[in-house]
């Protein structure tokens, strides 16, 4: 039977008046989002980026990994994934939000290893899904794992491993950052008072360029040389210095 169009073709089988649908926006999207390869690649970024937003706060990364997440799942329902897959999926992305307690690499790893476990039943277990009733016996499986779902499994382990260590270093690097500020840092260190000191009450110094609220154990004029001897609260405890 030689057609040319889709119009010509139910004239052929007898159903020309049939009226013919295509695909919107919507079940073009349905439609791609419904890849289980997407789904895992959306919802393991999406856990790194809501977990590299907790190290760097800045809210973008947690908007953006909770709608790859959010899209993940939707994806997952679409084509009803079976359900033990989806529950190891998300422990694994429980086990990859520990490591911001564990710090050291090894939970967010095994996190992906039983994130990847979960993925791969996909393709091995039935649909949660029911399948048509025409449809054969042992039907209601996914597509069988390609090239492309293994290279997806590649790069995700990679991901993981190297996004554990990436992780790592950045809090190696925040934990050995010197504070700040140093409030001991000022001991020792000479200035000037700006108003008399009257011993035990508190007065005003300059030290380093900065004004500082002061006090000591004897009474010293304005404009005398002092020496910061200890710190107590937010007060300097100061001593005259010598010139």
């Amino acid at each position: 039977m030689n057609v040319s169009s889709i119009q010509d073709a139910l004239t052929a089988m007898g159903a020309g008046g049939a009226p013919i649908h295509t695909p919107g926006i919507t079940s073009t999207f349905l439609s791609i989002i419904s890849d289980p390869n997407l789904d895992s690649i959306l919802f393991l970024a999406g856990t790194f980026a809501i977990l590299a937003d907790l190290y760097h706060p800045t809210l973008i990364f947690t908007v953006v990994g909770g709608a790859a997440i959010a899209l993940a799942l939707l994806g997952l329902g679409v084509f009803g994934a079976p359900l033990v897959s989806i529950i190891l999926m998300l422990i694994g992305a429980v086990f990859i939000f520990l490591e911001l307690k564990t710090h050291h690499g090894i939970s967010a790893i095994a996190g992906v290893i039983i994130f990847i476990v979960g993925f791969l039943l996909i393709f091995s277990l039935p649909s949660s899904a029911p399948s048509p009733a025409s449809a054969p016996s042992g039907s209601g499986t996914f597509i069988q794992a390609g090239i492309l779902t293994y290279t997806i499994l590649g790069l995700l382990g990679a991901g993981g491993v190297f996004g554990s260590i990436y992780l790592y270093r950045v809090r190696e690097t925040l934990m050995n950052q010197p504070p700040a500020q140093n409030p001991k840092a000022i001991i020792g260190k000479k200035g000037r008072l700006t108003s008399d000191l009257k011993a035990g009450e508190v007065a005003t110094a300059n030290i380093g360029s900065e004004d500082f609220t002061v006090t000591g154990p004897t009474d010293l004029p304005k404009g005398t040389l002092i020496k910061v001897k200890d710190l107590e609260g937010l007060k300097l405890i100061v001593e005259q210095a010598e010139n």
